[in-house]
């Protein structure tokens, strides 16, 4: 089931902090963050504290336009999506 994209116009920021419990390995948080960076077109900034990096969240980084800063800190790395993001 993919969940519609959060939309709004006006953020330029968003910040999130322990998306991601690695004892208790839900996708959820950052399937959210993907839909809010699908639906920020404007966004400029993107701060995670605590994720991983599946795909869902790959490709909403990938495709998007505007995005500039990106500051991920904890996140578990899967190889795949790493080289992913990097093509």
């Amino acid at each position: 089931k993919v969940e519609p994209a959060i939309k709004t116009k006006h953020i330029k920021e968003l910040e999130f902090e322990k998306c991601f419990d690695i004892n208790h390995p839900s996708r959820k948080g950052m399937n959210l963050v993907s839909r809010m960076l699908e639906g920020n077109q404007n966004l400029e900034k993107l701060t995670v504290d605590v994720g991983i990096l599946n795909t869902n969240f790959t490709n909403a980084l990938r495709d998007h336009p505007t995005l500039e800063t990106l500051d991920l800190a904890n996140f578990d790395v899967r190889d795949d999506q790493f080289e992913a993001l990097m093509e």
